[in-house]
This record gives structure tokens, sequence and C-alpha cells, in this order.
């Protein structure tokens, strides 16, 4: 089934109305420290609206760098045109969350969502 570019463009309005936050879309860059090293310094692609929801087992104990830590993974709705990645950090209200899994485009995209994971 083929609809209009109308009708496409309604349905992304309306998915747009309902993001209620902004997320600065970010990438990990590797950068030169000036002493012959580097260092990791994010780098923003895109600030978007974007809609952070709760998943229903949201909370994880893992253990990271050897200590126990808890993941809170949540599901990020962003519009249908931001540069969101596989590798991509999103900071929302100061928070940083990891994107670790991205969902597959696919027609008629009027969003992109994604499990994205936050260490406390």
């Amino acid at each position: 089934m083929v609809i209009a570019d109308a009708q496409l463009a309604q349905m992304r309005a309306q998915v747009a109305a309902r993001l209620p936050q902004t997320a600065e879309i970010q990438r990990i860059e590797r950068v030169s420290d000036g002493a012959g090293g580097w260092e990791e310094q994010p780098v923003t692609l895109a600030t978007v609206p974007a809609r952070l929801d709760p998943l229903s087992k949201q909370v994880m104990s893992d253990v990271i760098a050897g200590q126990e830590a808890t993941v809170v993974r949540y599901q990020l709705t962003v519009p249908w045109y931001a540069p969101l990645e596989a590798n991509c950090q999103v900071v929302i209200d100061g928070r940083a969350y990891q994107v670790v899994q991205l969902d597959a485009d696919h027609g008629w995209r009027v969003s992109r969502r994604a499990i994205v994971s936050e260490v406390r």
C-alpha cells in the first residue's frame, strides 16, 4: 500500500507532537590529547525532540569494570530524521544514555526508536 506524501507528513507531525523532551545525540570520538595520546570526547550530531519511556523490566544489575552497577533501560523515540546510530550516546536532561539496540528502519518511517541504558 502506498500513502500520499501529505499523509506521511501528517503522521510524522502527530508523532512529533508527542515528543516532550529534548535529546542531544552524540558520537564519542577519539581526539588528540596534545601529549601524543588520545582521549574520548562527545561530538554532538543533532539536538532533536525526544521521548524517554521506562521499559517494564527496567532495572538490572551488571558488573562493569569489576564493580556491581545498576543498569536502567528505557525506550527512546526521536523524529524520523534523527541521526541515531548504534554507537551513539543520547543526553536528556543532563543524563547520558547509551544506545544498546536500534530498531531497524522500515517503510513509512514516522519515528526512530532505540533501547537505551543508563548506568547508575
